[in-house]
């Protein structure tokens, strides 16, 4: 905080999960107050801005120095306990007093020590959106309006959400921690960039040209002939693309098929051959298609010569219409015996093939940014690989997407920090603040780190300590045996606070039954112990009349099977929170059902992560989401799933055991147990 106060211009918060980043925020806060200043408070999230607030508004001191407004939607604001500081609230108040609409509002803003929102919901504070025009770009130099910004959660704030409020402020505070989830960057947005790219030479990438480097690595996934032709259905300069892009590459990385492009200029090389349409009127060329594998034709082109096409081929038209004949046929190819059709890998189903360039290369961008870090050097190499594979070799792009890959997915506390270039990034990028960092020596000046944690009992935080902070952070401080001490946690006991309950099975359609009956069952245990235990008046928890439990997936579809699942056992139809005092017969306690990633900044009690999958890793390999995962559970983390197939023991199986060195050392650190064994 003394930092904070003292720097000219910023200072950067580091701190592991539990550490007291919330603590020292409001600390902040109230210290600015206290010298007549105006703090801008920013977050990514909904729940790391209400936070703040309403531990302000829990201590009356606090409350009095303290004038906070909240920018935002109030029907968008979940935590019901802020909704009075939302703006339209305050000025209902106030032309409730004889205030006009225009009095109120610049009385609020004027006199509100603290103003709070998200980094998107910020932008519509009047002071901001007065300054900028429709597309959101800042019309003029903007004044400070503020003293101080603070970004909590920054590791999840990218430099482009940054800019704009950082504008309206003397001084920068960042809080957050570079091993927590980074960004999140809707792929639809990577998409944009990556669909208006242009090459070194300031060249367009095209549509057609990004649609067949994207056929070329589909096509190269083929390792043997098929049996029957295939037909490709696609824009009219697509057959010319993927000749150029056939000419430069190696004949090793080229698809080993025979492949033959309709809708070009004429030529054959190597183990592809090109067609214009007028030739197919030679009945020796016409006969030369019946020995191809591959038949490439340009929309244009196939309404012209659809008859002289094999009769026989699979097609694949994509966005576009075949001619009645060609339906046709290929409806009485499916209705001959089974052993005349011909299978193909799924990356040429129709499915796969109607996939956008730009799609494909988006979130493969943003997975290689989540396995940065990662221990499992082969999945982040894969990526990589795919990633090049999809690059054209006809235009030089890569500098192109290093800049989006460097400006798009990283933290502005990364970027400040370390810089955003690295890899082949520090060799095509020029050398700024941005892709370097800043200079040590100023970084030393206005860095702080916390390496002490004050959540998680030991037994929960020793796995993430070694995993993710190599033993440097995470530390347990001695309020964590204090507590153990004073407030025991009576439920487990002495018992281990680390488990794994094994559940050996597979999801289906996006989720995992049978984790979720497991969890009822452990839910139902504990909901009828805590009609009988409440929690100690001075534990450290929000709610001191309630347990809290946290309900946590990675994936959406197991969120949502939870839910109802919670939903049907206590006859509550709430989205995300559920007070059970209101079930009946009541219970003391406070369940949130949530995916795990949203769940970064909170807490509970008891922690049960459902893991879903059971045969394969998915995005569970990404060590920043691991980490949030593993570090929510004050007393108590349950995991919930496949143990044998985690730990890497799965032995005989069809897909084998996880070969993830992070998730089997997170299955092995905890104890396996049963469902009996738990109700004991």
């Amino acid at each position: 905080v003394s930092t904070a106060l003292a720097t000219p211009d910023y200072a950067i918060l580091q701190g592991p999960p539990g550490s007291g980043k919330t603590t020292a925020i409001i600390e902040l806060i109230a210290q600015c107050a206290k010298q007549g200043k105006r703090v801008l408070l920013c977050g990514s999230t909904q729940a790391s801005i209400d936070n703040v607030l309403t531990r302000i508004m829990a201590k009356q001191h606090l409350a009095e120095l303290i004038s906070p407004l909240r920018i935002g939607w109030k029907g968008g604001i979940y935590d019901e306990n802020v909704h009075s500081l939302v703006l339209s609230e305050q000025q209902e108040q106030y032309q409730a007093m004889g205030f006009s609409e225009d009095e109120a509002e610049d009385l609020i803003l004027r006199q509100s020590n603290l103003t709070c929102g998200t980094m998107q919901g910020i932008l519509n504070h009047p002071w901001i959106s007065a300054d900028r025009n429709k597309s959101g770009r800042l019309m003029k130099d903007p004044q400070p309006q503020w003293d101080v910004l603070i970004i909590d959660e920054a590791s999840k704030t990218t430099f482009q959400q940054f800019i704009i409020p950082a504008a309206f402020s003397k001084r920068w505070i960042l809080v957050g921690d570079v091993r927590q989830l980074p960004p999140f960057l809707e792929t639809s947005e990577l998409m944009t960039n990556l669909d208006q790219m242009k090459d070194d030479q300031n060249q367009p990438f095209t549509n057609a040209a990004q649609r067949s480097c994207l056929l070329i690595r589909q096509l190269s996934k083929i390792r043997s002939s098929p049996d029957i032709p295939l037909v490709l259905v696609e824009p009219n300069d697509v057959p010319k693309y993927i000749a150029k892009e056939l000419n430069v590459r190696e004949e090793k990385k080229r698809p080993a098929l025979n492949i033959y492009l309709i809708g070009s200029k004429s030529h054959q090389e190597g183990s592809y051959r090109v067609f214009e349409p007028s030739e197919l009127e030679d009945p020796d060329n016409n006969l030369e298609l019946l020995g191809s594998d591959i038949i490439i034709i340009g929309s244009d082109a196939y309404h012209r010569i659809a008859e002289s096409l094999p009769p026989y081929a699979v097609f694949r038209s994509g966005r576009y219409e075949l001619s009645p004949s060609t339906t046709s046929r290929i409806k009485r190819l499916e209705d001959l015996p089974r052993y005349f059709n011909c299978s193909y890998p799924r990356s040429l189903d129709n499915d796969e093939l109607n996939h956008d360039w730009s799609h494909e290369v988006s979130w493969r961008l943003n997975r290689a940014y989540e396995l940065k870090v990662s221990k499992n050097h082969g999945a982040r190499d894969s990526m990589e690989r795919q990633i090049n594979e999809l690059l054209p070799k006809s235009q030089n792009v890569e500098q192109r997407i290093e800049e989006v890959r460097s400006i798009a997915l990283p933290s502005v506390l990364e970027c400040l920090q370390d810089g955003f270039a690295e890899g082949r990034g520090k060799e095509l990028l020029p050398e700024t603040t941005l892709t370097r960092g800043f200079p040590k020596d100023a970084m030393d000046l206005r860095f702080m780190k916390i390496t002490y944690q004050h959540r998680m009992h030991s037994e929960i935080s020793t796995f993430s300590r070694k995993e993710f902070y190599e033993n440097s952070a995470l530390n347990d401080a001695n309020t964590i045996a204090d507590r153990n001490r004073d407030y025991p946690f009576e439920y487990r006991n002495k018992k281990n606070r680390s488990t794994w309950l094994d559940v050996p099975s597979r999801d289906s359609s996006g989720k995992n039954d049978k984790e979720i009956k497991a969890i009822k069952q452990v839910l139902e245990h504990f909901v009828e112990w805590a009609r009988h235990n409440k929690p100690h008046k001075a534990a450290n928890r929000d709610d001191t009349d309630c347990w809290e439990i946290a309900l946590l997936s990675p994936y959406q579809a197991q969120r949502r099977g939870l839910r109802d699942m919670v939903r049907k056992l206590t006859g509550l139809r709430f989205e995300t929170r559920f007070d059970l005092r209101q079930m009946n017969p009541p219970s003391n306690v406070a369940l949130t059902v949530n995916s795990s990633d949203r769940f970064q900044g909170q807490e509970a009690d008891i922690v049960v992560l459902s893991m879903r999958n059971g045969g394969r890793v998915g995005f569970l390999n990404s060590p920043n989401r691991m980490n949030v995962a593993t570090t929510r559970a004050r007393e108590w983390r349950l995991v919930v799933g496949n143990y044998d197939y985690f730990s890497g023991q799965a032995r005989g199986k069809k897909r084998g055991p996880c070969k993830d060195p992070m998730l089997n050392a997170f299955a092995k650190a905890h104890e396996k147990v049963t469902l009996k064994e738990l109700k004991q």
